[in-house]
């Protein structure tokens, strides 16, 4: 999905790919994501790198890698060798809308069960991306993690407003949690070529407080800005479930935004 076709236009890559097939570049990261914004990859797949059976080869591939939820720590379905995974289970795209200046796509994969991942990526107003996440189904004794792969080599975590943000020259990128997480910041690579990788910075997402139920709801603005002007400020972030569905309310530089995921789709209160 991309806003237009011109050098600044927002555009992100979303794909569920599960079952994967037997290809060799198949990456284990159902419901992963690419973010580029302004003309530069912002949230990114990390490359392919190598085809070598080594750590290397098998970290490339991983989930934690990617810009993908993951449970208990453990990747969606095992890395076996180069080119070979354990099989992966049910997953697919479920709806993709555009109106209302909203693109927006909904997967859900069963790659956890019985916990189950539900997840939506929107463009909004052409502004920011938004990623909201739903695991229902999931006890309390287990852990989840929410990656977000940065293509910087430093960024900084503001742990008072829950958001990292890139530093790169020219254009950055802020991601702005919901406030039932902490962040800690990770080392990355990216691979824009085989046996070539360079630093970057990835941002791992897990509950502040031990949960309780059997739904997990997670919140993050994405949102692309140069660096020579303002830094973005979003407050007020909050993701609750209700009869209607997943409401999702913030204030992004001044406007307030107040959205609800159902079953059909993403829409505007």
């Amino acid at each position: 999905m991309r806003t237009d076709w011109t050098h600044d236009a927002l555009s992100v890559f979303f794909a569920c790919h599960t079952p994967t097939s037997d290809s060799a570049h198949a990456h284990i990261d159902p419901m992963g994501f690419d973010f580029t914004a302004l003309g530069r990859p912002l949230v990114v797949d990390p490359g392919r790198y190598c085809y070598r059976q080594d750590d290397d080869r098998r970290i490339f591939k991983t989930a934690a890698y990617h810009n993908s939820l993951m449970i208990d720590q453990t990747d969606p379905y095992p890395y076996l060798a180069s080119g070979r995974s354990g099989r992966p289970k049910e997953g697919d795209i479920r709806w993709v809308q555009e109106g209302d200046g909203i693109l927006a796509a909904e997967a859900e994969h069963r790659n956890y069960e019985p916990a189950i991942h539900r997840r939506v990526v929107a463009i909004v107003d052409g502004a920011f991306l938004l990623v909201l996440d739903h695991v229902r189904e999931i006890g309390p004794e287990r852990t989840v993690q929410v990656y977000y792969h940065l293509d910087a080599p430093d960024a900084t975590w503001e742990a008072d407003r829950r958001a990292a943000f890139s530093a790169n020259a020219e254009v950055n990128v802020a991601i702005f949690a919901s406030p039932n997480v902490r962040g800690t910041l990770l080392d990355g690579r990216v691979s824009d070529f085989l046996d070539v990788a360079r630093p970057s910075r990835r941002l791992l997402l897990e509950d502040a407080t031990p949960p309780a139920g059997t739904t997990r709801l997670y919140a993050a603005a994405i949102v692309a800005y140069r660096a020579d002007t303002p830094t973005p400020s979003l407050t007020d972030l909050s993701i609750d479930l209700d009869d209607l569905g997943i409401r999702c309310d913030f204030t992004l530089n001044g406007q307030p935004y107040a959205l609800t995921w159902s079953e059909t789709g993403l829409t505007r209160r």
